[in-house]
């Protein structure tokens, strides 16, 4: 009987150590993406946090912005309308970083409905008072008219 000679047993080592480099590797990958993904809903969650900022420090914003969600956009003035609209179109923006996060599997399904909520509410308030998102692509206007409409 033949006993296996060095080199078997250095090639069954050095298979061994891909094998254990895969799973290091895979692991590291996970962990990876992970923190990909916290790190993509905090900046969007930063974000939102920002916009908010916008309304608390001017307290004509705020009340002109109440005034649209009251759903009596055109009884704004022409300043305040055009104020609001860039306010809401920054608000889309952040939606629309979120949403792609989301088809690109960087945001989970749970970080997503926050944002899904927060866009749907404000797409039925844009909608109602006919304002144009300007900055929004095709494919999330579209996820919108889908999901959104009332």
């Amino acid at each position: 009987m033949n006993s296996p000679s060095p080199s078997y047993y250095l090639s069954l080592l050095a298979n061994l150590a891909v094998l254990i480099g895969i799973v290091f590797l895979a692991f590291e990958l996970r962990q990876n993406s992970d923190i990909a993904r916290t790190s993509e809903y905090r900046e969007n969650i930063q974000a939102l946090a920002e916009w908010r900022e916008v309304l608390v420090m001017d307290s004509d914003l705020a009340h002109n912005f109440e005034i649209y969600v009251q759903g009596n956009f055109s009884t704004l003035d022409e300043e305040y309308q055009r104020r609001v609209r860039y306010l809401i179109n920054n608000l889309f923006g952040i939606y629309e970083n979120a949403y792609i996060a989301r088809q690109n599997n960087i945001m989970d399904e749970q970080g997503w409905q926050r944002f899904q909520t927060g866009a749907c509410l404000h797409f039925n308030l844009v909608s109602a008072s006919r304002i144009f998102l300007t900055f929004v692509t095709e494919d999330f206007s579209e996820y919108l008219e889908t999901n959104c409409s009332r």
